[in-house]
Order: C-alpha cells, then structure tokens, then sequence
C-alpha cells in the first residue's frame, strides 16, 4: 500500500473514533407499544448502561428496578405495585405484559413490545395538515365521565410535529403528555408505571378538537375541546367543607408494621418537639399525582421541619388486604426516600375516606391535603394537586401552599395557653360512678401532671392517682391516653371512648347551659349543627340513666346518620343502654369504613350480653379478621 493511502486511512480511522464513542455515551433509544387491542399506547424508553428511564417529553422517569439480558427485559416499578416482562424476538425487540395491580386480586395485564432505534412516538401519518400551532393554548375540555369542565394546555416542542401538554382537572392533572399533532390529529400519551394514558383527538374544521381517552386496556371515554383563554378550574382550597365535629385524634391509622395511631399521635410522637403545625396528605401509593406531590412534600420537609412543620402520610390503597397494603406503603418510603411518616388509613374509595377521616364532609380526590395549625384544627384543605407538568397552575399551588404554612408557624404556640386552660379550674370525671376531680398543675421538678381524686357522694376521696402530662395541638396525652381538649363543646374527652369526659359545668354544657328540659334537648337532635346534635345525643344519654321521665330515643338512625361523630356518640350510647333495638344498626357498623366507629360498634354489642347467634357470629367475625387493634379488643 502507498504511503498517502495508509495515512488517509489512519485519518479517516482517528476521525471517525470520537464520533463513535459519543454514539456509545449516547442512550439507547427504545420505542415501547402497549396493545389495547385497535389501537396502541407507545412510549420511549432509554437504556443508560445500567440504568433505564421512561421518558415523556421533557420527563425521564428512573426505572427502580431493571434488568436486561441477552434473551430478557425486566422493568420493575414496586412503588405502584406494576411490572414489565419481555423476552426477545428473533427480530431484536421485546416482547411481553405490563402487569398492575389494581383493586384486590385483580391483575390488569396489557401485551408490551420494544422496538430498539425507531426514531418516533407515534406511527408517521400521511398527508398534509396544520402546523402544531393550531392546537398550542389553553383548551376547555369535555370528558364524557365527568360533568365539570377541565383545562387542556397544549404546545408544539421543537421544529416538528412534536406536541407537549397536559389536561388539569378537579382531582389533578394528567402529568406529561407527548406526542404530535398531524394530518389534522393530535395524539398524545404518557407511561409512568402506574398509569397508561391516550389521547386522540381530530381537529374539526369548526375548530373544535373531538377524539377519545384510553386509560390502559380497560377505559375509554370521549371527549371534546373548544379553545378558551380564560379557562380556569374552581379554587381547589374551597372546594371541601370542614366538619365542626371532626378532630383529627379521632382517626386511626396503621402505620407499616401494624402499630395502631391516632394522627394526632402520629403527627407529634413524644420523642419530638410539638410541632407548629402539621400537614396531612391524603394520598394512595397507586397514585402518580400523589407521588408528584409527595415529591414536593419532601421538599417543604427539608425546608420546613426544623421551624416546627410536621408532615403525615395517609395512604387509602387497592388492594383491601391490610397486611398486603401496608408492606406497599413500606416499599413506597423506602423507595421514594420519604422523610415523613406514612399509615394505611382504609381503601382507595373517595366516599369510604371521608368517613374514615371525619374531617371534610367528601373527598373529591387523591391526593387531598389538611392544613392543620398548632391547635390541632384544620384550618385549610386543598383538593387536588396540580403537578410540575401544569406550569403556571403548579407555579401557583406552591405560592399558596408555602403561604399557608409560613402563617401556621408564624402563630403563637399554643401549648402554654392549653396548660393554662387546663389549670385554672378543677374538672369534673362524669363518667366515674361516684365522682372524681381532675386536677391539673406543675410539680415541683416542672413535670405537668394531673391529680386524680375518686370519691363517694359526700365522703373523703378514697383514691388518688397522679399522671404524668403532654400536651400535642388539642391532644392531652394524660399518661399514655390520647385526650381530646374540644374547645367548641367545652368538655376535655377521651380519644374513641365518646362518653368518657370531663367538664366543669355539666356533661355536655353546650346544650346544657341553655336548658335541661327533655324536650328541648329533643328539639336539638334535628339542630343543623352535627355538634349540637352530638351533644344532644350524650345528654339525653347521661339523663335517661338517671332520671324515669327520660327515654332513649331509636339510636338505630342516628349510627347510620351522615356525620361520623353522631355515628360515634349514638352507637356507644347503645351499648351502654343495652338497647336491643340498634342490635342490626351495630353490626351494620362493623363493616363501616371508619374504624372508630367499627371499634365503639364492636364494644357496644360486647355490652349487650348474650346475642342472637347471627350477632355473635358477625361479632366474632368481625373480632378475628379486623386489622385494626381496637376493634379487636386488644
């Protein structure tokens, strides 16, 4: 060979050598189909040596766990309880199932192919149409599901046919949509593990956008679009009504390892300082709005927790197995990095949360959040989470998350006016069968503590306890015992025993103080106010034991009524009255989705002595299977 040639191939060889490294540093592009049988859902997948990520658009989502040999792929995503497996074809792609896990054993399976190097999202579409700029703005949108109006957001990325967006609705948004818009179509999809989204749309001569939404195999639904600039959807911090009764010591969760809480516990444990304020999420692990704002709250943790800020996860998940459900909240701590506690709180159903929490009159979303100040009231909630993908809508959610919770922590701590509260008069035990006064005051190593005297009508006491005292929002942990300061009914009364209180007046002075005729009392079981009404409810109860003219009315009625500390009070009046007639209303009970009233429906029908064998065995039943501590007995 001459020596100009030998050197023109050494030239060529050295040039073309950093040009195929940057090929190798680049990431290996994969476009992956779901099958939903007449159409497909396609997504990118890129493959970094050993790491793997989904990508949508401007979003690239880590694979948690991945795996790639010569013969199979592996894509794992435990936090939402999902999973890819493919095999490798004779063609060099993949084929397989994503499987997820939905509602209790049901296993959604939807066929799954990679395709390596393909340069598209969607399938190229002939023929000639708008730019992309014909569909970019705001768009209000009509799901054929829902009867109010979202927003579609909408924009062409780079110089193609490539379109980014998203849709915002009352319960979130639809995260990072990508795809195009061609021949007069948009398409639009997003993977994340969790969920599988498609939009297609036709861009009809009027200008209107009219196509269909697949979720996975196993949703479609039409929808429509006309362009609209001013768009908005209603104030999400108004959204929800706050129940007078609720408190937020009265739910119980479990945390992963089966520990029995109330959230007023769970959101100040005695090993840490009393927080400021706390904030609830109400979320599910399912959830990837939910994980958007588990994200952030990650972030005001940091920023936050050492000025006083706690933060409590409340999961409603899928599955209904307890145990099952509680090893995937696990997973999702630990595989999200979650700094702050999380608990199972009951079943991913909107209706059955609210009455589990006994907080807001409906949940209209997960995730929900709870602004709760140093009181332990609620004081805001926020319905929905608009996420990083909505832009300016997220750009604002944060302004006012971050603005509510720089004024809870400005407040006045509130524990010194609570001790104040406490010890400036003696509290009467209405439920001791002699009588006992409570106590509270500072001993002499500045421990607070309660005194407890038991005594006989007109005798000296004849015992005397001491307990230790913590004070956590309205909690007043007397020892080891949750007690609940209700300032609205003026009555200090012990977490999940509702008839269990002391006052200085009466046992129940805010309906008292006005009248303690029977008849008037009455009156106020049909009051607007759920509080009256409860209240009502515990002082015709404490008069009819002790006075002849008094009478319980049905209680049947009142355990079924709508607000859940009406619930509470009726069916633990019932089974201190051994009122056989609310025998089916109790165990009727032991199903509900509020594990208070589970617990208290369960004690009552104890109460009642000997049952009717269907009882005793709902009872037994209801004993041995429930994952809730306290409704066991224990």
């Amino acid at each position: 060979m001459r020596p100009l040639a030998l050197l023109s191939i050494l030239t060529m060889f050295v040039a073309a050598a950093p040009a195929a490294a940057a090929r190798q540093d680049e990431p290996e592009r994969w476009r992956c189909t779901l099958d939903l049988g007449d159409e497909e859902l396609p997504f990118e997948l890129a493959i970094e040596g050993e790491r793997a990520f989904i990508v949508n658009g401007s979003e690239r989502i880590p694979v948690v766990e991945f795996e790639r040999t010569a013969e199979r792929l592996a894509l794992g995503f435990p936090h939402f309880d999902s999973s890819i497996e493919a095999t490798r074809r004779a063609d060099g792609s993949f084929e397989g199932t994503w499987r997820k896990h939905r509602r209790g054993d049901d296993v959604a399976q939807v066929p799954f192919r990679a395709t390596p190097g393909l340069p598209w999202r969607f399938e190229p579409r002939g023929g000639i149409g708008p730019a992309p700029d014909r569909v970019a703005g705001r768009w209000r949108v009509d799901f054929e599901s829902d009867d109010a109006d979202a927003v579609g957001l909408f924009e062409p990325t780079g110089d193609g046919l490539d379109v980014s967006g998203t849709f915002l609705t009352r319960t979130g948004d639809y995260r990072y949509l990508a795809g195009e818009f061609a021949a007069s179509t948009l398409r639009l999809s997003c993977f994340d593990g969790a969920h599988a989204f498609l939009f297609v749309a036709t861009l009809e001569g009027s200008g209107k956008l009219s196509g269909h939404f697949r979720s996975g195999n196993w949703w479609r639904e039409a929808w429509t679009a006309v362009r609209d600039d001013d768009v908005a959807l209603p104030d999400a911090f108004g959204e929800l009504d706050l129940l007078e009764s609720g408190s937020v010591d009265e739910v119980l969760v479990l945390t992963p390892d089966g520990t029995e809480h109330t959230l007023g516990a769970l959101a100040a444990p005695a090993d840490r300082p009393v927080p400021r304020a706390t904030l609830v999420q109400i979320l599910g692990t399912w959830c990837p709005n939910c994980l958007d704002e588990t994200e952030y709250l990650k972030q005001l943790h940091a920023r936050y927790a050492d000025r006083g800020l706690s933060i409590v996860g409340l999961c409603f998940e899928l599955s209904g197995d307890a145990a099952r459900d509680r090893a995937q909240i696990a997973r999702y701590r630990e595989v999200r990095g979650v700094p702050y506690p999380m608990a199972l709180a009951g079943e991913a159903d909107k209706p059955a949360a609210a009455a589990a929490l006994g907080l807001v009159d409906r949940v209209l979303s997960f995730p929900t959040t709870l602004f709760v100040d140093g009181r332990g009231l609620v004081t805001r909630v926020h319905s929905g989470f608009s996420g990083p993908a909505t832009g300016e809508a997220h750009a604002h959610l944060r302004e006012e998350f971050e603005g509510t919770i720089e004024d809870l922590l400005a407040a006045e701590p509130t524990q010194d006016a609570t001790w104040a509260e406490l010890t400036s008069e003696d509290w009467f035990d209405w439920s001791a069968f002699a009588g006992a006064t409570w106590t509270f005051r500072d001993a002499a190593d500045g421990v607070r503590e309660v005194h407890e005297d038991v005594h006989g009508s007109g005798v000296p006491t004849i015992r005397e306890e001491v307990h230790p005292v913590r004070l956590a929002g309205s909690t007043v942990f007397i020892g080891e015992e949750p007690w609940i300061l209700d300032r609205r009914a003026r009555v200090l009364r012990r977490a999940g025993q509702p008839l269990r209180r002391l006052s200085r007046d009466s046992i129940a002075p805010l309906v008292l103080e006005d009248s303690t005729e029977p008849a008037e009392l009455f009156g106020l079981l049909e009051h607007e106010s759920a509080l009256k009404r409860r209240e009502a409810l515990v002082a015709i109860g404490y008069m009819a034991r002790y006075r002849s003219d008094v009478t319980l009315p049905d209680l049947a009625p009142f355990i079924t009524a709508e607000d859940p500390a009406v619930r509470r009070v009726a069916a633990a009046i019932a089974g201190a009255a051994r009122q056989g007639a609310s025998l089916e209303a109790l165990a009727a009970a032991l199903d509900a989705a509020d594990p208070r009233l589970r617990a208290i429906a369960a004690h009552s029908l104890a109460l009642m002595g000997e049952l009717p064998d269907a009882y005793t065995q709902r009872l037994a039943r209801a004993v041995a299977t429930d994952p809730f501590p306290s409704v066991r007995g224990e």
